[in-house]
């Protein structure tokens, strides 16, 4: 009986040390003063927007057009960290929205520096001509994820012209 009771000792001793070896996974809503800020420095656009489609074709795929997100990632740590992912997706059912994408990375940030992301992707127009609301911007979500187990997840509106 001792013996069973120290073979269960030594197994529950070792599933504790090997948990305890993963990354904890941490979600933070980003913002001001956080240990890893993100910004949204720069949007080009490849091509003007979008037309919508015409009424003659109501169940035409949305148009797209090609642009660049261009996303710094701010290390304000004590310590080096790596990003291994950026994902965008837009942020609600707007009529013009960001086309989801996920990019891989293992780009190292030094504690005080900075690194910009090139993220390639779409802007979607579902738009119709009976459309009268005008839409001010696009919002679009971005998470960036961290080799340490980190998410942090940041909000950006884009200003739309005209």
């Amino acid at each position: 009986m001792l013996r069973r009771l120290s073979v269960v000792a030594v197994a529950l001793a070792v599933a504790a040390c090997a948990s305890s070896t993963a990354p904890d996974k941490r979600s933070i809503e980003g913002g001001p003063g956080q240990l890893i800020e993100v910004s949204l420095v720069n949007f080009v656009q490849e091509l003007g927007m979008p037309a919508a489609p015409t009424g003659a074709y109501p169940n035409a795929p949305p148009s797209s057009v090609p642009v660049t997100l261009q996303i710094e990632v701010a290390n304000n740590s004590d310590l080096p960290e790596t990003v291994i992912g950026i994902t965008i997706e837009p942020a609600g059912n707007s009529q013009i929205a960001i086309d989801s994408r996920a990019n891989t990375y293992n780009e190292m940030i030094d504690p005080g520096k900075d690194h910009t992301f090139d993220i390639k992707t779409d802007v979607l127009s579902k738009a119709n001509r009976g459309s009268r609301e005008r839409q001010r911007e696009i919002v679009v979500r971005v998470h960036v994820a961290l080799a340490n187990g980190d998410t942090y997840h940041y909000t950006f509106g884009i200003p739309i012209a005209g």
